[in-house]
This record gives C-alpha cells, sequence and structure tokens, in this order.
C-alpha cells in the first residue's frame, strides 16, 4: 500500500516485462505520478509517441492473443486479492 501511494513501483517480473518496450515503460512511469500537477493530462498522455505509434500500426491476426505469463499474474492477482478480502472479512 504504501508502495502506491509513494509511486514506488517496478517492472517484475522480468519474464512479463522483458517484452514490454522501452518507450511503453517510458509512458507508464509517465502515467504512474502520485502529484495530478505532474501527471500528464488525458489529453497529453493521448499525444505519447508510444500511443501515437500502436494506434496508427497495422494490425495483425494475433493481437488479441495474451502472453500466457501475463495471464498467469493476472491470475495470481486475483486470487491474491481475494485471500485479501477473506482475511479482511475474518480480521
Amino acid at each position: 500500500r504504501s508502495n502506491i501511494l509513494n509511486g514506488a513501483f517496478s517492472f517484475e517480473p522480468q519474464e512479463i516485462w522483458s517484452l514490454v518496450s522501452e518507450r511503453a515503460r517510458e509512458f507508464i512511469r509517465d502515467t504512474l505520478v502520485t502529484d495530478p500537477k505532474k501527471r500528464p493530462t488525458a489529453r497529453e498522455a493521448q499525444q505519447h509517441s508510444w500511443l501515437r505509434e500502436w494506434a496508427n500500426r497495422a494490425r495483425k491476426a494475433d493481437d488479441n492473443v495474451l502472453n500466457p505469463n501475463v495471464v498467469k499474474a493476472l491470475v495470481a492477482f486475483k486470487e491474491f486479492s481475494d485471500m485479501r478480502k477473506l482475511l479482511s472479512e475474518v480480521l
């Protein structure tokens, strides 16, 4: 929780984030700023070079395929969240 409030994060696990471009990571870093005065507006974020590149690129047949490691991470996150909810109710 304190990491979220402080804006402290890292691109882990490596097997997932190694597939993400540096410009995409830059976009994420730019938008996950805790101070709203330093964070880009929605309009400014739309103008980021990474988003513009993706909006204008040609579509491929496998665009909707998720990396299996991403799916595993999402399932693990959901299970963790469910466990936290249960523990909160018990305590």
